[in-house]
């Protein structure tokens, strides 16, 4: 009985690396990465079966090709609101930062409307050398 218990456990074991190998070699896998490589979700184009469940790192204005003069223009927080396909859209401010109004406004019409997914957030604001290292790759 023992051995017929090993035999139906390596055939599952097979079927399962056989089955994952052709999804993969089929095309049928897909995955996301966020800018520096991470892996952000695996599953079947566009139908995730696994999502990570750390938000992406936040960009800073130099990784969207400003000098660090330009760069520094830029303070406080950073308003983040991830899309449910791992993406992000970020936005910078200069002067007086209005990211905690901006976020505010944004719950309360996410609230009305029912929305799920990522819900946005206020980033804490990348250092100088952050925006130097990204001016320099």
């Amino acid at each position: 009985m023992r051995e017929v218990e090993k035999f139906w456990m390596t055939a599952r074991v097979s079927l399962a690396i056989l089955l994952i190998s052709s999804v993969a070699l089929a095309g049928c896998l897909a995955w996301t990465e966020d800018s520096q490589g991470n892996l952000r979700s695996v599953g079947l184009p566009g139908v995730p079966l696994w999502q990570s469940k750390q938000p992406p790192p936040v960009m800073t204005p130099s990784d969207f090709g400003l000098t660090p003069q330009q760069a520094a223009q830029y303070s406080g927080p950073i308003l983040v609101i991830p899309n449910p396909n791992g993406s992000a859209m970020y936005k910078f401010y200069s002067g007086q930062n209005g990211c905690a109004d901006d976020l505010k406004a944004m719950m309360a019409q996410r609230a009305q409307s029912n929305q799920n997914g990522p819900a946005p957030y206020c980033a804490p604001p990348p250092g100088p050398a952050a925006a130097q290292q990204g001016s320099k790759s």
